[in-house]
């Protein structure tokens, strides 16, 4: 049995049981070492799939094959690696003992995972269950082995289940309900709706017959100009004020994704199930949350996250064609006007126009649920929900493209389109430059990849936005300043109750209670005794050998309502001797904190920061698991 080193460190309680963390200027970051985009460090890292004419994945590639640019000028790969699905990483299965507790699963982890966002805001009822039929039905039938997570999104983002391999976790989690996460839309125009609303407009705007008299027109419409201009004019403010909504509400909640996300390691295929993907979030119209765009397409890029926009509603048939829906637009449908089965099924294309342009379209408000002032009153419906739809496609083709990931419509296969991302997502090659143009000026930087003499097709994120105040843990970090000195806690974003385990940095913890407890004890003393994996650190080896960096270590305790009833975080300076280093990277580094918590259902979040690397590992524990100290027990 391998016994831990517990080194002599600096650990300095900050403020009492609130535990903020100051941060000093004397910490420096090791850009040039570090694997995961984080715009602060000036280290770009970006992932590129590459498949061949059939859609296979091509492997085997060597750095030199690949031609990284900025603004169109050539950069130096500094970081080059190649993932492939069967391939592996981590530390060895582990087999803890009582009261001894690991935010790392135990088994090798994949260099990629999927995360199912199933979208309440921004898709109807009809079809958000449709998309809850078809997960349920991918994952009765998945194996184990590959990684996800499942988030819904409605007036804010919804936590359903961490990353698991396990799909009956997934399937119960899925059907519980809380995670059903169907639900009518308050800011969401149906396309029903829409139908109704131009119907009505129709109808007022039909020729009706009149006594020609006096010179006047011997026609004129059931309604007055001034009328239907006005019902227009109503029509399309409303949807302009429902769409404004939906993008706020949906940048705020990628944002908090992406946040959660960039805790983990790796590749995150996002699968985003939705009726409609607001084209504002990401400035493909104009702007109406710019810094909000900005901060959010960075910080998904420093999550490593890739788009899979998939229509929710599949290859379904035209709503003017739904029951009932004739009458409510008033029109006479042409039988060789068809419906869905005119769209070819199947994934959609990504456009070959580049970055940000559609394939056919041009993007208009109304292919997100919003106005579309280039309406005619007397367009037919069936040719108006064509017109939308084909724009919502193009939407979601531009979003995958710049994200590095790929849009799915006119496909009732769901399901399948799960298992074909999981697949296709797994293969791909990891390249990381410090870009030649330092300055952070706030603007975004376009990037390609190419691979000379090869006609491979390259999926990847196109570019970032050179910002430091957008970058993970800017807030945290400017904090400080903005409150005249004042210490902030990096680990407080990640320390909530329910949420996802980071495994960036793994550790073990075992939690001791401290002695024996009378039965009737209303509060419990406890020792959480950490060892952390020191090959997860960004430790900076100095001159004389010894290796230097500063952690943080939170620890909360929670009631069952989710309410915080104990809360510390300490910051912990380590200086490492090499020979103390060499010890700690076969044993693990001690760190040992205590901590008091009330007797009953009571849940503990740690917590461990890195500083210099900007990494973090966390880990819940429910306090009922501890087992209680036997009189012949003690340590």
């Amino acid at each position: 049995m391998k016994r831990i080193i517990c080194i002599p460190i600096m650990l300095i309680l900050i403020s009492g049981t609130i535990g903020l963390m100051g941060q000093t200027g004397g910490n420096t970051t090791n850009a040039g070492q570090e694997t995961t985009l984080r715009v602060n460090s000036r280290a770009v890292l970006v992932d590129v799939l590459v498949t061949d004419k059939k859609g296979e994945p091509v492997r085997g590639l060597a750095q030199n094959a690949f031609t990284v640019k900025e603004q169109g000028k050539p950069q130096i790969v500094t970081f080059f690696e190649e993932h492939q699905s069967a391939e592996s990483t981590g530390m060895e299965s582990l087999s803890l003992p009582p009261n001894v507790f690991s935010n790392h699963p135990g088994e090798a982890q994949p260099a990629a995972v999927t995360v199912l966002l199933l979208d309440a805001l921004n898709a109807s009822v009809e079809d958000q269950a449709f998309v809850h039929q078809q997960a349920l039905r991918f994952l009765k039938t998945a194996k184990p082995g590959s990684r996800m997570a499942i988030f819904t999104m409605s007036s804010g983002l919804h936590f359903v289940q961490g990353f698991t391999d396990d799909p009956v976790l997934l399937v119960a989690a899925l059907n519980a309900k809380k995670g059903n996460g169907v639900e009518q839309s308050s800011n969401l125009t149906t396309p029903a709706e829409t139908n109704a609303g131009q119907g009505l407009v129709n109808m007022m705007s039909v020729n009706t017959p009149t006594q020609a008299t006096h010179g006047g027109s011997p026609t004129a419409t059931t309604a007055s100009p001034a009328m239907i201009a006005g019902l227009e004019g109503f029509l399309h403010e409303m949807g302009d004020t429902e769409l404004s909504d939906r993008e706020y509400r949906t940048l705020a909640n990628l944002q908090q994704l992406a946040t959660f996300l960039g805790a983990f390691p790796g590749r995150k295929n996002l699968i985003w199930f939705s009726t409609s993907f607001p084209a504002g979030v990401f400035g493909m119209t104009e702007p109406r949350f710019e810094g909000d765009v900005k901060k959010t397409v960075n910080l998904l890029t420093a999550a490593r996250v890739a788009l899979y926009p998939v229509d929710a509603s599949g290859a379904s048939e035209h709503a003017v064609y739904t029951a009932g829906n004739a009458q409510a637009t008033g029109a006479n449908l042409p039988r060789e006007m068809s419906g869905a089965s005119d769209l070819a099924a199947g994934p959609g294309n990504v456009s070959a126009n580049g970055p940000g342009q559609a394939a056919n379209t041009p993007m208009t408000a109304s292919a997100l649920g919003g106005p579309d002032t280039g309406n005619s009153a007397n367009e037919h419906p069936l040719a108006v929900e064509d017109r939308e739809t084909n724009s919502r496609h193009s939407t979601m083709d531009i979003l995958a493209h710049d994200s590095g990931g790929r849009a799915f419509y006119n496909t009732n296969g769901l399901a399948h389109v799960i298992a074909e991302i999981g697949k296709a997502g797994a293969d791909f090659y990891t390249l990381s430059y410090v870009p030649a143009n330092a300055n952070m000026d706030g603007g975004f930087r376009n990037i390609s990849v190419e691979i000379e003499g090869q006609k491979y097709n390259l999926s990847y994120r196109r570019g970032y936005y050179a910002s430091d105040a957008d970058r993970p843990g800017a807030a945290e970090a400017a904090a400080p300043a903005a409150q005249g000195g004042k210490p902030v806690n990096p680990l407080a974003p990640f320390m909530a109750l329910g949420m996802p385990e980071s495994e960036q940095i793994g550790y073990r913890v075992a939690i001791k209670p401290a002695g024996e407890a009378a039965a009737d004890a209303k509060t419990i003393s406890y020792d959480a005794v950490f060892t952390l994996t020191v090959d997860d650190l960004s430790l900076k080896e100095n001159a004389d050998g010894t290796r230097t960096g500063t952690l943080v270590v939170g620890l909360t305790v929670y009631d069952r309502y989710g309410q915080v009833v104990n809360q510390q975080a300490r910051r912990a300076a380590l200086t490492l001797k090499p020979d103390v280093y060499a010890a700690v990277k076969t044993a693990g580094l001690g760190m040992t904190a205590k901590f008091e918590a009330p007797a009953g259902q009571y849940w503990l979040r740690t917590g461990v920061y890195d500083e210099d690397g900007a990494k973090v590992g966390t880990l819940e524990i429910p306090l009922a698991a501890v087992k209680p100290v036997v009189a012949q027990g003690g340590n």
